[in-house]
């Protein structure tokens, strides 16, 4: 389910059915890291660069300016998604130049009132300054396609993000060209593989919900 796009999900014990855990991936993706840390056979494994792993997905990137209103930035959210894109659960924030310079996320949106609903029409710059803590955008976490895999997973961890930004080098190093989302971790150490998905390019028109039955899955 975690490597499938499902952030969370409740597990029973099968000897005591009335005992419940509560899995995140975040959970998931401690538990790689602190195998780098203590077995230096994976960790070696995973010193690969990301960008040799088939990790980042070649893709538009959908972005929001930070001039823009609040409201577009989480319209692009809730709309900008192609069928099964799951990372869309926040945007870059871009300057003029295309340059990163923060994050919106669905999360966000928590502070948002009927009160104080007129704050949408704000300036993401602005609307990201009110409501993020430290009274201004929190830095983007980034990585560019050398980054080792086993760095890019230390840096989640230590920022407590969901996700790393992608950037070009030299010129562009500032520049978003993918995204390494927790569900792209995950699936790499799962029998399911969103990639090998039938309906995963499906034409808009055609886009359905679709259950495990249309899934293949495909032993690592």
């Amino acid at each position: 389910k975690l490597s499938r796009g499902v952030h969370r999900v409740l597990v029973k014990c099968r000897d005591k059915p009335k005992k419940i855990y509560l899995l995140s991936q975040t959970d998931f993706i401690r538990y790689i890291h602190s195998k780098i840390q203590t077995q230096p056979g994976f960790a070696k494994c995973m010193s690969q660069p990301i960008g040799r792993l088939g990790l980042i997905e070649e893709k538009e990137i959908i972005s929001v300016k930070e001039t823009e209103r609040a409201i577009l930035g989480f319209r692009k959210l809730w709309q900008g998604g192609q069928l099964f894109d799951w990372s869309l659960s926040a945007v870059p924030v871009v300057d003029s130049k295309g340059e990163l310079k923060g994050t919106l996320s669905g999360s966000d949106i928590r502070g948002v009132t009927a009160d104080n609903l007129n704050d949408l029409v704000l300036s993401v710059r602005h609307f990201l300054r009110k409501y993020q803590p430290g009274n201004g955008m929190r830095v983007p976490e980034q990585i560019t396609l050398e980054t080792p895999f086993s760095k890019a997973i230390q840096q989640i961890v230590h920022a407590g993000v969901h996700r790393l930004w992608v950037t070009g080098e030299n010129n562009d190093k500032n520049k978003v060209t993918g995204v390494l989302s927790l569900t792209d971790i995950l699936y790499k150490f799962s029998a399911f593989d969103l990639s090998h998905h039938p309906e995963k390019s499906a034409p808009e028109e055609k886009q359905k919900i679709l259950s495990d039955d249309n899934a293949i899955f495909d032993a690592l």
